[in-house]
């Protein structure tokens, strides 16, 4: 596929070409670079781990903050460790803009910067949307913390239809592991929709985002979808 802004699914297989043969047990980090005029910096990624049901290919994940340009390219580093032996292959990868918004970048209330991505739905259907994403915040250009125990406040409307919105929404909230916001999403007809968004840290402060109002028919954060 093609890598892009926000949430990607990136799958490894790493071959031995001296024995021609997948390497089944290698431990995988990946390190997404991107070189602009006058510095560089990294994004959050997922660990990679091995598939069961696939035992030659491994899979992580990147989001990817700002698509590539000419003269500001991304670049992946796998790091392959094999017992003792650590092996380095840095490519240069294309990265295109999303189509639609699936990926906010803010500053809070705390003065902490976040990312915040949508990972699904990628297809979505009439009815109810199971909906997931992904919260992080920067430490520094490269060093980036999964964010557990917070709220994400949805309210979708739809716009070209007077903004009206769709009931039995769920919001979305972190598993055990706070790695992976989950809630549901009702989306009552085909269209254009914005999934405006509020972000509540664990004491429930609002970091980022707006209520709608009639005064106020969107938020400063949002998820687009379309279908």
């Amino acid at each position: 596929g093609t890598f892009k802004t926000g949430y990607n699914d990136v799958y490894y297989r790493v071959k031995d070409s001296a024995q021609n043969k997948y390497i089944l047990a290698a431990d995988l980090v990946a390190v997404p670079e991107m070189q602009m005029m006058s510095m560089s910096h990294g994004t959050p990624t997922n660990s990679i781990t091995k598939l069961v049901e696939r035992p030659n290919l491994y899979r992580g994940g990147i989001i990817f903050t700002m698509a590539s340009t000419e003269m500001e390219p991304w670049t992946i580093t796998l790091n392959v460790t094999q017992g003792s032996t650590l092996r380095t292959i840095t490519s240069e990868i294309n990265v295109v803009q999303s189509a639609k918004r699936n990926l906010n970048v803010f500053q809070g209330e705390d003065g902490n910067r976040y990312i915040l991505a949508m990972v699904k739905p990628l297809a979505p259907i009439i009815g109810q949307n199971d909906i997931t994403a992904q919260l992080f915040k920067r430490v520094d250009g490269y060093t980036y913390e999964i964010v557990p125990n917070f709220t994400v406040k949805m309210d979708p409307r739809m716009p070209s239809m007077g903004n009206h919105s769709s009931p039995n929404n769920v919001n979305l909230t972190s598993n055990n592991t706070g790695d992976l916001y989950s809630g549901k999403l009702n989306l009552t007809m085909t269209g254009y929709w914005k999934i405006n968004l509020m972000v509540f840290n664990a004491a429930n402060e609002l970091l980022k985002g707006e209520e709608i109002t009639s005064e106020n028919e969107g938020s400063s954060i949002f998820f687009e979808v379309e279908f």
